[in-house]
């Protein structure tokens, strides 16, 4: 039929070789793939809005995605036709707007577009991209009287559309989502149409849905980048040898009767040894082993009344080592595994590089901790920054990465320094702020080329998958080596004690 008779050639709505854009129908065109934004309410006195309440610019946060809508003028538009939402999204880096809409046939129909995916979600009220009890209550209401009106008869009788589109400012004059913009995204190309009137306007030719090329050959399905078979097998692996290395070392400090002089401590090299793994655990049995005892060693509140005398200058990181643990059995007593043996391994004479280690391991576990804690909770709430979920995973993961480490902090300084509560996160604060920011600088470039480089969007690189686990790994020992010079200056300086 190609050449002969070309509407009766079937092809997608805007393709050759006879376009007829699916806005002609349901009246936006699809736009874009992935973007994540509030639904925001352009015509509050519209019908369907009656019963919600809704004022002009009541948002609805993370409404709108994954794949969104938009009234484009430069394509066949029904007339009259009411935007009924307006909402500013970014979506493969270019700034625009999604758009719920409706109009009305001169043949007596009523025709509405969500323009988003997440609308039915939203009716069944399950959230599980964030969105709220509120938004879903909106979503419901909505769909109830629209449900409603289209049962009682011809719609375009009782509730004509109110022609707001001019007032939208759809591309001409928008501040944001100008075609050039969005054309530099891929969302959309300039190509003629010879076949229908709209000779020469923008045709969103270019599917989101087409994964973009990372250079390394990984898989794709649906469009969204995978994780590759090879590197799914080595996540798996080195997460459980992760595990196990974490394992035994809780073994051996909790029921092998090893408890750290520095109760923090007993954490501490757990968590080490969930990003660096057999490392982790050769260094915690040859330099952070204590001996085994029949009583369990004091707690890390407990050392506050530890004898202050062993402790010289704050600046001087070897001597607080030293009262920190040279604390000897006489003669071996209550030593049961040797004779004489030192409650630490190495005692006073550890190595310095050993001491910097252990209290960059210190610092690096609150970090850890937390990085752990955001990643879950950004990507159970589908929470986003500006339309990408890389910026909130930096605030989360810094927020939290700051407190469970002062908190870390604190639970080493206060006793050591014998400091009350508010003095002591003060002092946990001072000593760690900077070597916690340096950590997460380190594992923040690693997941710009996580994001930007290996996995660009759309993918399936989840906090659900063992591939992403294994790259935060490599994330963290990044984030270690980068707080490594930040530690040693901070102990140089006296602010903190080498541990």
């Amino acid at each position: 039929m190609y050449g002969r008779d070309n509407a009766l050639v079937t092809s997608d709505w805007r393709e050759p070789p006879y376009p007829d854009p699916e806005s002609s129908l349901i009246g936006t065109l699809y736009e874009g793939y992935p973007a994540v934004a509030s639904y925001v309410v352009a015509a509050p006195d519209n019908w369907m809005f009656a019963g919600t309440g809704v004022a002009a610019g009541a948002r609805f946060g993370n409404l709108v995605g994954v794949e969104y809508d938009r009234v484009n003028p430069a394509y066949p538009v029904p007339r009259p036709i009411q935007v009924l939402s307006h909402s500013p999204l970014v979506c493969q880096g270019a700034a625009s707007f999604g758009d719920s809409a409706y109009y009305t046939h001169a043949g007596g129909a009523g025709v509405f577009n969500a323009g988003t995916m997440r609308w039915v979600e939203a009716i069944f009220g399950d959230r599980p991209h964030g969105i709220s009890a509120m938004t879903s209550s909106f979503v419901q209401q909505v769909t109830v009287n629209l449900l409603g009106a289209f049962a009682d008869g011809p719609a375009a009788a009782a509730h004509p559309a109110r022609d707001n589109l001019d007032a939208m400012r759809e591309y001409s004059g928008d501040p944001i989502g100008s075609p050039p913009s969005l054309e530099l995204a891929g969302l959309l190309v300039i190509r003629p149409m010879t076949d229908r009137p709209w000779r020469g306007r923008l045709d969103v030719a270019r599917r989101a849905r087409i994964a973009p090329r990372t250079g390394l050959g990984f898989p794709t399905t649906e469009g969204r980048i995978m994780a590759p078979t090879w590197l799914t097998v080595v996540a798996w692996i080195y997460l459980s040898v992760c595990f196990a290395c974490a394992g035994a070392i809780t073994y051996d400090i909790f029921v092998n009767h090893r408890r750290q002089p520095m109760g923090v401590m007993n954490a501490v090299f757990p968590i080490t040894a969930l990003y660096f793994g057999p490392l982790a655990l050769a260094f915690y049995w040859r330099r952070g082993r204590t001996a085994a005892r029949n009583t369990v060693a004091p707690t890390a509140m407990s050392m506050a009344s530890a004898p202050q005398q062993a402790m010289t200058s704050p600046g001087d990181g070897m001597s607080a080592y030293s009262g920190q643990y040279a604390q000897r059995d006489p003669a071996g007593e209550g030593v049961p595994d040797g004779e004489g043996e030192s409650a630490h391994p190495s005692g006073p004479g550890r190595p310095w590089w050993a001491m910097m280690a252990t209290e960059v391991s210190h610092c690096g576990s609150g970090c850890v901790l937390g990085d752990v804690i955001s990643e879950f909770v950004v990507f159970a709430l589908a929470l986003t920054v500006a339309g990408a979920t890389l910026g909130a995973e930096y605030i989360g993961d810094y927020v939290l990465a700051l407190a469970f480490g002062i908190l870390f902090q604190y639970f080493a300084i206060a006793p050591m320094r014998g400091l009350g509560l508010k003095d002591g996160l003060k002092a946990a604060a001072k000593a760690d702020v900077i070597s916690l920011t340096a950590f997460e600088i380190g594992l923040f470039g690693w997941m710009a080329v996580m994001t930007f480089v290996l996995f660009p969007a759309p993918h399936n690189l989840m906090p659900s998958t063992a591939a992403f686990w294994f790259l935060m790994q490599i994330g963290m020992i990044i984030g270690y080596f980068t707080s490594w010079p930040a530690n040693v200056w901070l102990v140089n300086r006296g602010i903190k004690i080498a541990m």
